[in-house]
């Protein structure tokens, strides 16, 4: 692709826009260039290392490989303080982390295109890349070989499987140890150590910290106080633990590596710039924490506590004409993942509606509406601090059989959706170990979640796998009334009409690393037959317990370490059934061409759901109480569907909910799925291609923009104005124009220096209709539900959170395509403030005029055509998900960044609440796209930062810009393609198969090559070789030893 100029006139509309957008200049057209520039151009002058950041620098402009830039590999630094024994790299570093803030806010980057890094050294055959490297793991069995790829992807060839997972564990340490880190301290329940170590003093962090951890470790306490982390640990087979361990002890070895300064290895800038930090002090990592970090993961696919909360609020303060019109669990859009699953249940068939209002045995209970009031502000104001506690995941996957597709394969698709973070969630790996062995093992590629062995999305050499969330409500809280105990006792819960004494088990939690750092013991309380009591919830004699299938060991790694060598969609199938906690939407395909689905799980088999809804909170005396587990012929499953297709996008999976009843069938699954959209337009997509869809179509259906829910909306609006010219302003029919010619794409609109071309006229005007319609939208739904629920105490459903206005806008269909079913008549759009009555049409105009008025302000101008959506909807990668308020250098963020899509689009852009910032907040992290042909299996996979996490390193953000793009890269599968791509090779033996050890093969004059990991240009020092710059808010860029 030819490099697109970055003259100065390009770099000055690129930064104008870019400060406009990020608010820190009006989003008009004042002449304020000159001083901007200005200002740039002498920090340049002044900082002589900066201004290929600013002026966007050509390649030809930085040093070649080996003249001060490399890989993923360690770092040389002389004893001077220079990088490379580079002379003159004298900046001090918090004058370094000023300067790029401001740079950061003055730039997007300097971005000189997306090119892939050429590889280093291609080769026909593995053995024919030099070896960069060798280093030393004591437990390894045989010889491993390492190569990592142009675009930072580790491929393993070991002799088998111990050895392989010892390796990704040490690579994947090697670059993402922070995240590592992170993870456990979450899973364990010990962030505060974490916090504690790496921000001293930050007294705030610490006791958020310190909660979050609290809840942790009491939602892993089995019924028997025993800890469900150590009981799921022992159900492993000394072959299962054997693999837990190699993986752990490749991370522990890259921990002594650091400590004993061997290999060049070396820890990320939070551990280097805390204040008396000591590696030394870092816990080795074990096989326990990866159960843990199982168990934490499995959390995201469960409806939330916090959720549970809300709707219990909704169903005893709304009435229930607003509960039916406004609180549906009906889907937008009928779309389901198994049609006929229902019909084909013995005993299927829908029940009769309830007979009862929801949840009203509650009223019994004195005094427990103000406990559930407080209850739910407090679940609320956690969960938007640590977002992943919400469970709000989206995603889309789909499999195409290969009797649809152009070349005969099956085809697999997946964006996983979650909270932007950087480091990315995922991490790109392969594992081979049939080249070493003639053929005799496996081969797998794909999404490896940092700290945990093996692949979640991928492929082997026969089959290729896919997950979205399937959101089955797997938690139940239940309302334990309490008794107050004697001399200290915990007291006493009312069960089945007796009193059952509480357990209290004493936790110590640590504040910290390192033999002074201070501890404090907290009490987890368990209800025996429930569950733990969720900390902080015991008020008024009332207390909640958690009830969810992780209380209790399982098998659930199991699965995961025999997916690696599945050999065709009926295998895969039958070891999904292994998988007890945190069930997913599984959809796969094999060589043969054949698809499958699965939604395995131990899912909670609840007779009282008729009478206690599960959504809802629950009696804990006794009157709603587990059956076990649904039995196996209620399990989602089906091969081979005869459409030829299968997809799920976090829709309803076999239509309990298209009723709007969740209760009334055989079984229950949840209250309510995502809307239905995505779903929709992807089967629609599939549809149209016929039995043609190619691997290339596939991704192209990732980056689609289309917005089902304005094609849904608008003829509502046109409508009214076409009822009632006289209130039609000028104004209003100018944006009314926009949003009949809108095509219902939802570009940037803006130019940004990925991009091949500035945008064209058309895709502005889409832009600026979509900047319109959403403003609309967000008016729309205020002007017509707040009162209601302002009324009632409450916030509205989609006034906060990642999931974007889901229910008012199922319900603004509900109601304007189906009035005649409404309980609630057209008295819903009247606003209860005001003397008049105010009508469906009213509130349609005066929503669009208001919208008009707000984007007015937020572009403090009145031409339409500079509301591009590029200049709202931005996202920002950083560690928010994790709830930790840390600086910049400690927490680095990339962005932000103008992008495409919005809410319930195939390209996910769901936005935070119903405000008019329109922060892009919920994306998909990560997009892969397979072709399952056998012996040359494709894979092409993008991630939203890059490989590694380490400042100045090549790979720290490489594939930012592809992601952007919509680009992907490839995974190659074959020791020939891998080979052909390779930048780099280390070997590692066991221990006494090397004389030195640590001992580098390329000490000395080796190719030429210079040290790798986090090697730095002495002139730009966060920039690789074929990495585009990436603006890092508040980064100070010093190389590291």
């Amino acid at each position: 692709m030819p490099q697109r100029p970055h003259s100065t006139t390009a770099w000055k509309r690129v930064s104008i826009l870019t400060l406009r957008a990020v608010g820190v200049l009006p989003l008009t057209r004042e002449p304020i260039l000159p001083t901007i520039i200005g200002g740039s151009a002498r920090i340049g002058r002044s900082f002589p290392a900066l201004p290929s950041l600013v002026w966007g620098a050509s390649w030809s402009d930085r040093p070649a490989p080996g003249q001060g830039q490399g890989g993923r590999g360690p770092s040389a630094r002389s004893r001077k303080g220079t990088c490379n024994g580079a002379k003159g790299n004298t900046m001090k570093r918090g004058t370094i982390g000023i300067v790029v803030l401001l740079l950061s806010l003055l730039a997007e980057g300097g971005f000189s295109g997306s090119e892939a890094r050429p590889p280093r050294h291609p080769a026909q055959r593995i053995e024919e890349i030099p070896i960069d490297r060798t280093i030393v793991i004591e437990s390894l069995q045989g010889p491993v070989e390492l190569v990592v790829d142009a675009h930072g992807t580790p491929h393993i060839f070991a002799t088998g499987l111990a050895d392989a997972f010892a390796v990704q564990g040490y690579i994947t340490a090697s670059d993402r140890f922070f995240e590592i880190d992170l993870a456990r301290s979450l899973s364990e329940g010990k962030l505060a150590e974490f916090v504690g170590s790496l921000l001293p003093g930050n007294t705030a962090a610490l006791a958020t910290a310190l909660k979050l951890d609290r809840e942790i470790r009491a939602m892993t306490t089995s019924p028997d106080g025993t800890s469900a982390i150590d009981g799921t640990l022992a159900l492993l087979s000394p072959e299962e633990r054997a693999l837990l361990e190699a993986y752990a002890r490749g991370v522990n070895e890259f921990l002594e590596d650091v400590r004993h300064g061997r290999n060049g290895a070396y820890l990320s800038e939070q551990y280097v710039e805390a204040p008396g930090f000591d590696p030394a002090e870092i816990p080795p990592y074990t096989p326990r924490q990866i159960v843990a970090l199982s168990l934490l993961q499995a959390r995201f696919t469960m409806v939330s506590i916090g959720t549970k909360l809300t709707f219990t609020e909704w169903f005893t303060k709304l009435s229930p004409a607003l509960l039916h019109d406004v609180i549906r669990a009906e889907p937008a859009d009928p779309t389901i993942v198994l049609p006929g699953f229902l019909d084909a249940l013995s005993g299927g068939g829908a029940l009769p509606s309830f007979s009862h209002r929801p949840g009203a045995w509650l009223a019994s209970l004195p005094g427990v509406e103000v406990a559930i009031g407080a209850w739910a502000r407090e679940r609320r104001r956690f969960e938007r601090t640590f977002p992943f506690l919400a469970g709000a995941g989206h995603s889309n996957n789909w499999a195409v059989s290969g009797e649809r597709t152009a070349r005969g394969f099956a085809l697999v698709a997946n964006d996983p959706h979650l909270t932007p973070i950087y480091p990315d969630w995922f991490y790109h790996v392969h594992l081979d170990t049939a080249y070493l062995t003639g053929g005799a093992g496996i081969s797998a590629a794909g999404l490896a979640v940092p700290g945990a062995p093996g692949i979640a999305i991928g492929h082997n050499g026969k089959v290729a796998w896919s997950q979205t969330n399937i959101g089955y409500d797997l938690t139940d809280l239940y309302v334990e009334q309490v008794r107050r105990g004697r001399r200290g006792t915990p007291g006493r819960v009312l069960f089945q009409g007796k009193e059952v004494p509480i357990v209290r088990i004493e936790e110590v939690f640590r504040l910290g690393r390192g033999p002074k750092a201070r501890a404090v013991t907290l009490p987890i309380e368990i209800v025996p037959h429930h569950g733990p009591i969720v900390p902080g919830t015991r008020r008024r004699g009332y207390a909640l317990s958690a009830r969810w299938p992780g209380l209790y060991p399982s098998t659930i790694l199991r699965f995961y370490i025999e997916l690696l060598s599945t050999t065709d969609v009926f295998d895969f199938s039958e070891r999904l059934r292994r998988l007890e906690v945190g069930p997913y939407n599984w959809v796969f395909a094999d060589t043969h061409g054949r698809i499958g689905y699965s939604g395995d799980g131990r899912i909670p088999d609840r007779p009282f759901a008729r009478t206690f809804p599960p959504y809802l909170l629950l009696p804990g005396d006794g009157r709603a109480e587990w059956a076990g587990y649904l039995a196996d012929d209620r399990i989602p499953r089906r091969i081979d569907p005869e459409v030829g297709y299968l997809t799920s996008s976090n829709n309803d999976v076999v239509g309990t909910t298209l009723d709007n009843d969740p209760t009334n069938e055989d079984l229950y699954l949840y209250y309510n799925r995502k809307i239905g959209f995505r779903g929709r337009r992807i089967s629609d997509r599939i549809e149209s291609r016929g039995g043609n869809l190619t691997f290339e179509e596939m991704g192209k259906m990732q980056a689609d923009n289309v917005s089902l829910a304005g094609k849904r909306l608008l003829p509502f609006l046109f409508a009214a104005a076409d009822r009632h010219p006289e209130r039609v302003t000028s104004r209003m029919h100018e944006a009314l124009d926009r949003l009949a010619r809108w095509g219902y794409t939802t570009p940037t609109g803006v130019d940004a220096p990925w991009r091949d071309a500035p945008p064209t006229a058309s895709e502005i005007a889409e832009s600026v209709a979509t900047s319109i319609f959403h403003a609309w939208l967000n008016r729309l739904i205020v002007k017509t539900f707040a009162d209601e629920f302002e009324a009632a105490g409450l916030d509205l459903p989609g006034s906060g959170g990642e999931d974007g206005p889901q229910f008012e806008v199922k319900s603004l269909l509900f109601l304007l395509e189906r009035p005649e079913e409404s309980a609630t008549g057209e008295a819903i759009f009247d606003d209860i403030g005001t003397e008049g009555v105010e009508r469906p049409d009213d509130i349609l105009l005066s929503a669009l005029d208001e919208a008009l008025s707000r984007l007015e302000q937020r572009f403090r101008s009145h031409e339409m055509s500079d509301w591009r959506w590029g200049k709202l909807h931005r996202i920002v990668f950083g560690l928010g998900a994790y709830g930790i308020d840390a600086p910049e250098r400690f927490a680095p963020s990339l962005g932000p960044f103008p992008t495409p899509g919005g809410d319930f689009t195939v390209d996910v852009g769901n936005t935070w609440g119903l405000r008019t910032s329109f922060r892009h907040v919920h994306a998909p992290v990560a997009r892969i796209v397979m072709e399952a042909e056998e012996g040359h299996f494709r894979t092409e996979s993008v991630l939203c930062g890059g490989q590694t996490y380490k400042r100045g390193h090549a790979h720290a953000s490489d594939l930012t810009v592809k992601w952007l793009r919509h680009e992907r890269v490839p995974i190659p599968f074959t020791p020939e393609g891998v080979a052909g791509l390779a930048e780099y090779r280390y070997r590692f033996l066991p221990s006494g198969e090397e004389t030195a050890r640590g001992g580098s093969d390329f000490d000395g004059d080796n190719d030429g090559f210079t040290p790798l990991e986090g090697d730095c240009d002495d002139e730009n020092p966060w920039v690789g070789p074929g990495q585009e710059e990436i603006p890092r808010n508040g980064i100070d860029e010093d190389c590291k030893p």
